[in-house]
């Protein structure tokens, strides 16, 4: 079996890399991750944030990463702050 880039990596990678991405400090609300292709440990990995909603008490993102113009993982992390309703 060939090496690979552990998962585990990648998703936590694409998580700091989605967060740092935010406006406003909003918490983590869901993450949903697919594993699309392995990848090897030893190229760079490449983190492609797409914001795709920013409001005060929400957001979404969706991060790629991607390895030599490769899709590896597709993630998606949605951010909810607290409130009244």
């Amino acid at each position: 079996n060939p090496v690979r880039t552990f998962g585990g990596q990648m998703m936590a990678q694409a998580f700091v890399a989605a967060g740092r991405s935010l406006k406003h400090q909003t918490p983590p609300s869901a993450l949903s991750v697919h594993f699309i292709s392995g990848g090897n440990p030893e190229p760079d990995l490449e983190f492609h944030v797409v914001r795709l909603r920013d409001e005060r008490r929400f957001a979404n993102r969706r991060v790629d990463v991607m390895q030599k113009g490769q899709l590896l993982t597709t993630a998606m992390v949605s951010y909810l702050a607290g409130g009244k309703g």
